[in-house]
């Protein structure tokens, strides 16, 4: 009996001797794959010391096996053909950031059965996206945004079961967008050379993600009925000439009618705001200076786009050296008094940091609402259009405290008054440093949202920070938001795959950008009683626009929630 008990300890002790052997070599084979890697990407630099464990090396993680499960290296200057061979050998790999480096060449990556993630976004990989991609069989998470991709997006990544998040936008990415048949919480394909139509597995994305594309598929460019291609671009350019037609027609109609009964049109309000209302053949102002609709029929007019009120133009009045925005509301469902109520209350909101409203007119076919024109453009089209200077930091903090402090004074007017409709194309610019709040109050006119409220303002100004840190376009999808999608990233990976790569060279301020991310996080609480109030958010953001060192360090940001 000794005997056996000591032959079964004998065994147990040399399978305890193997398996230390065998994981010593394992972690030896990822500890080669690791150093042909960082000689393949011309970095000798990255401190990596040969001497010691990879686990304790830069950017590398190791499980609880003592294999290498996550390699993050982005912003590190890696350059030349992406790695694959060394990558192949890691073959525990989970997770892989490379993203915001100067890797080139075609990519391509062997079955890697534990691969989960894969960020390999803003470096300068071109080629065709390889059908190969289907081994990955694991991929949760795969961003190829910002290369210089080419060719079809192949069908066989349909073939990912477990893929929730695609991100393609900013290649030159072609053909049309397969069916891909995932369950995709987020997906972008803007800004590439796609044509057709958007699948139907895809028409429930937000409009976002096809930015730049002509494809129909979406509600706001629905698909011609008749299949046959030709017939249908020739319907589209007979529309476009008759609608223009129509338009020139409506137009010379209001100008006469205008020319034989604008006086009336609107009564006399009633007092209001905090400047004084008065009358200019038709238009009420809120200042004493006024014009009438006449001239703005007359004035050259420039399309700046359209939103839920309706359509928007800059009217320039060169008799008076002066230029505003003029919106033309749709679907108005006030009374006039209502409507008189709701714009009056926004004409007397006087703030540096809120769009002044400047007249309004209400008639029984046309709502028109007049306002300043700023030319520096939205937060929006600044963060993600394609004006090719990135927003510095200090920028996008200017930016978020100008907003705040008008948020702030709106909701300090009242414990009903709200703005209703806080989004980045709501933040407009006088000048690069001083930004505006436009459209306030005035989301009961002609959006169809949710009843406003002030803990719901909070709710879209934290998605607004979140959107300046991450430099992500927040998706309207309703399964997945901007909140949750950084909620679900660990809060020490943020800087490695949440921040924007425009900001990862402001190294002494990363830690203001992960304060900012937290204060968001407050703002989009579930709970509405636990979102702070607009004065506590624009006291935070004032301690990091302004604070010294020692201060900004003793500031207490709330639990995560």
């Amino acid at each position: 009996m000794a005997g056996a008990r000591r032959s079964a300890a004998a065994l147990l002790l040399l399978l305890l001797v193997a398996a230390a052997i065998a994981a010593e070599l394992n972690l030896a084979s990822d500890k080669a794959a690791l150093l042909a890697f960082r000689d393949a990407v011309g970095r000798p630099s990255l401190g990596w010391n040969a001497a010691t464990s990879p686990c304790s090396w830069r950017g590398v993680a190791c499980s609880s096996s003592n294999r290498v499960s996550s390699l993050r290296l982005p912003a590190s200057n890696l350059l030349g053909p992406f790695p694959s061979s060394a990558i192949a050998n890691l073959t525990f790999l989970h997770t892989l950031s490379l993203r915001s480096n100067r890797l080139s060449g075609s990519f391509f990556l062997p079955p890697l059965p534990h691969l989960r993630n894969l960020y390999l976004h803003e470096n300068l990989l071109s080629g065709p996206i390889p059908p190969s991609i289907a081994s990955l069989s694991n991929l949760v998470r795969l961003n190829l945004a910002r290369n210089n991709f080419s060719g079809a997006i192949p069908p066989e990544i349909g073939l990912l079961n477990r893929l929730r998040t695609l991100s393609l936008e900013e290649n030159h990415l072609s053909g049309q967008i397969p069916e891909l048949n995932l369950s995709l919480d987020q997906f972008n394909a803007s800004f590439n050379r796609f044509t057709g139509s958007i699948p139907s597995s895809l028409r429930s994305m937000p409009p976002s993600a096809f930015l730049g594309l002509d494809l129909c598929g979406l509600p706001t460019s629905p698909c011609p009925k008749n299949k046959n291609k030709i017939g249908a671009i020739v319907g589209i350019a007979i529309g476009g000439v008759l609608a223009l037609f129509l338009l020139a027609l409506f137009l010379l109609w209001r100008r006469r009618r205008r020319r034989r009964a604008v006086e009336g049109v609107a009564p006399e309000p009633e007092r209001g705001g905090k400047e004084e209302v008065s009358e200019g053949k038709g238009l009420v102002f809120f200042s004493g200076e006024g014009f009438d609709v006449e001239e703005l029929l007359r004035a050259p007019a420039e399309a700046m786009g359209k939103g839920c009120f309706g359509s928007t133009y800059k009217a320039v009045l060169e008799e008076r050296g002066r230029e505003v925005a003029v919106k033309r509301l749709r679907k108005v469902g006030l009374a006039e008094e209502e409507f008189k109520a709701v714009v009056e209350v926004a004409g007397g909101m006087g703030h540096p940091n809120l769009v002044q409203l400047r007249a309004y007119y209400y008639g029984r076919d046309e709502k028109l609402l007049v306002c300043d024109f700023l030319p520096g453009g939205s937060l929006f089209s600044l963060l993600h259009g394609q004006e090719g200077l990135p927003l510095t930091w200090r920028a996008r903090v200017e930016a978020a405290l100008g907003a705040a402090r008008g948020l702030h004074h709106i909701h300090s007017a009242g414990p009903g008054i709200c703005h209703g409709n806080i989004t980045s194309f709501n933040v407009l610019f006088h000048s690069p440093s001083v930004a505006q709040v436009s459209d306030q109050g005035l989301a009961r006119l002609a959006c169809h949202l949710p009843a406003p409220s002030q803990p719901a303002d909070v709710y879209n100004f934290g998605v607004l920070l979140l959107e300046l840190v991450t430099g992500k376009a927040p998706s309207l999808a309703p399964d997945m938001d901007l909140p949750r999608w950084v909620r679900s990233v660990a809060v020490h990976d943020w800087l490695a795959e949440v921040l924007d790569p425009d900001l990862v060279s402001y190294h002494e301020a990363h830690p203001d950008m992960v304060r900012l991310m937290q204060l968001a996080l407050h703002c989009t609480a579930h709970d509405p009683r636990y979102r702070p109030a607009m004065a506590e958010v624009v006291a935070q953001i004032e301690l990091l626009h302004g604070a010294a060192p020692e201060e900004q360090e003793s500031m207490e940001f709330p639990r995560l929630v």
